[in-house]
């Protein structure tokens, strides 16, 4: 994974499109892992983002509402 933010851009200050892709793909491909991308997988990663998403945004500190 890209561990230094600069890691993410190309020598040329472009997104490393390629490299996310690296990233990415084996932890969209899960069922089965076929080299491909289902819809399926892909509603699963984006159901988990949002479910992690929703779990960052809710209030630690017990004051809601307050």
């Amino acid at each position: 994974m890209f561990e230094d933010p600069e890691e993410y851009f190309s020598e040329e200050g472009q997104l490393d499109i390629e490299g996310r892709l690296r990233i990415l793909f084996p932890l969209l491909d899960k069922s089965p892992e076929d080299g491909a991308l289902s819809l399926s997988e892909l509603e699963a990663w984006n159901v988990q983002q949002a479910s992690d998403e929703s779990v960052g945004l809710q209030d630690t500190k017990g004051d809601e509402g307050a």
